[in-house]
């Protein structure tokens, strides 16, 4: 039994030692690919990093039960750095060579999520944390160096490699706690700039958690699914954003552009009377509201009864007045108005005409309310003639507009005007 127990802890001390010497000799290789690095010689401490990272997940694989107090702080230490480092080395001669295609072998899923997971082992031993927290910065800050210089230089490879720079800085932060927004905002423009909108949602994600810009991710990530094509993802984002933040302009926005594209356009009017609240010197969204309430009125499966089509249409034309008074050379919200009540005055003076012979009363209600619809459309359209002469559809809209009130003249002219046009 004795000579049992001698061999046991010679055997002990053999696997220690063992586990030692490999995490020893990858701090090794370590300290020399640094000094490699130190004078820009990227293939020598790419070499040496590669031997180091071999050594330390040897190291790693090997700790066991009885060996982990005394050896898995260290190893975890030089596992976090020599990932880390390994990558930015590569990315380092990537940018000298001009060769991304060299980093693939850090870019990987695996590879990173291996690398986070040994800082966050590393970080949870007092005796190298605050020397760790100190390597983060550091190496978050020469990431985004790297991912700057590889968005200077333009091309897809490197806009994608300066994203995964960016998100890794991010990430880097994030094990220290630190949130580092301004690198997981570049990360996504970088991604958007070559349309690679599943890695812009990623960097949304994370800056709508921490409540971006008072919510406005919620916006940027909505925006993201629907050039994803993902309708279901987009609604989710705008409804948990405005949950949180009801009152920001560019989610409400957001929830407009759905709702219009889906033809939601009740949802949508809601939303742009909200915008409005927030926005009131916007005259986009007045237009975009006056549209919307035009629309409704014009649907084929209008269902508005009298009092509410009057209704709409008078807010309508409210809408396109403000529009027009934050911008008189509006064009499109004069040409919409002038159409619309060109609309209303047709559809009333076909109601008058449907009248009984014998109902004056009604007959001379109706001509006057149609020729009101008529004189506000003349008001509008002639704005937009003036903004757009050789619009055919606006001078052919005022002939019939001036032969409704009685204006030959002017009939006249704009049928002249019309021919040339022609």
């Amino acid at each position: 039994m004795k000579y049992t127990l001698v061999a046991v802890l010679t055997f002990a001390t053999f696997t220690v030692f063992g586990q030692s010497t490999n995490t020893t000799s990858a701090a090794v290789a370590y300290q020399d690919a640094s000094s490699s690095l130190a004078y820009q010689k990227f293939d020598d401490a790419v070499k040496s990093y590669k031997e180091a990272k071999d050594l330390i997940d040897k190291a790693i694989s090997e700790i066991t039960a009885e060996t982990k107090e005394k050896v898995e702080s260290k190893a975890w230490f030089y596992k976090a750095k020599i990932y880390a480092d390994y990558a930015n080395a590569l990315a380092m001669k990537a940018q000298m060579d001009k060769d991304t295609s060299i980093v693939a072998e850090v870019m990987t899923e695996k590879y990173q999520n291996e690398t986070q997971e040994a800082f966050k082992k590393a970080l949870t031993f007092d005796r190298y944390r605050g020397e760790l927290e100190d390597y983060v910065k550091g190496q978050a800050g020469m990431a985004t160096t790297i991912a700057t210089q590889m968005y200077n230089q333009g091309s897809d490879e490197a806009l994608l490699a300066a994203q995964q720079a960016f998100f890794g800085a991010g990430k880097m932060m994030e094990m220290i706690g630190v949130k580092d927004t301004s690198s997981f905002l570049n990360a996504a423009i970088c991604a958007e700039k070559i349309q690679r909108y599943d890695l812009a949602v990623e960097s949304y994600k994370i800056l709508s958690a921490e409540g971006f810009r008072g919510g406005s991710s919620y916006s940027y990530l909505a925006n993201a699914y629907n050039n994803l094509g993902e309708d279901e993802k987009r609604k989710a984002a705008i409804d948990e954003g405005l949950a949180k933040y009801p009152n920001n302009k560019e989610l409400i926005i957001e929830s407009v552009n759905y709702n219009l594209s889906k033809g939601n356009k009740t949802e949508a009017l809601s939303a742009l009377e909200k915008a409005i609240e927030l926005a009131p010197d916007n005259k986009t969204i007045y237009f975009a509201a006056g549209s919307t309430l035009q629309d409704l009125m014009d649907a084929d499966d209008s269902k508005l009864d009298a009092a509410t089509r009057e209704e709409f249409l008078m807010k309508a034309g409210g809408y396109y007045d403000k529009a027009l008074e934050l911008d008189p050379n509006y064009a499109d919200a004069a040409y919409n108005k002038g159409a619309m009540y060109l609309n209303a005055g047709i559809d009333t003076d076909t109601e008058k005409n449907n009248l009984d012979l014998n109902d004056r009363e009604n007959f001379q209600r109706l001509e006057k309310k149609a020729n009101e619809m008529f004189n506000k459309s003349i008001e509008a359209l002639e704005v937009a003639h003036k903004l757009d002469s050789k619009n055919a559809s606006i001078v052919k809209y005022l002939k019939i507009l001036y032969g409704k009130v009685g204006n030959r003249e002017k009939q006249v002219e704009m049928n002249n005007k019309l021919k040339e046009l022609e």
